[in-house]
């Protein structure tokens, strides 16, 4: 069974979201965000090295493009493992 992804837009903010997923959720392109420099704009890794106010800014943005009050993310990387969020408690 093949899901298209919906392209959705609010706020200045673009982002992919799809599939059989019932929680909100979305793949966010980097327009849109308060990032500057090399991390223009809508960064939300805390691991790279942009400023940590600018990141906050950021995931608060995407809260509200998505209406939710708890923002979960991940890491990504090759491989085979893959996380279950069951609550968020």
């Amino acid at each position: 069974m093949t899901s298209k992804l919906t392209a959705n837009s609010k706020n200045g903010l673009h982002w992919y979201s799809g599939g059989n997923v019932a929680a909100p959720h979305g793949m966010f392109t980097r327009h849109g965000g308060t990032s500057s420099d090399e991390y223009t704009s809508l960064n939300l890794s805390f691991g790279v090295g942009d400023d940590r106010r600018a990141i906050r800014g950021n995931r608060k943005l995407v809260k509200q493009a998505l209406n939710i009050r708890h923002l979960i993310s991940s890491r990504q990387v090759h491989g085979d493992a893959v996380a279950l969020i069951e609550s968020v408690d």
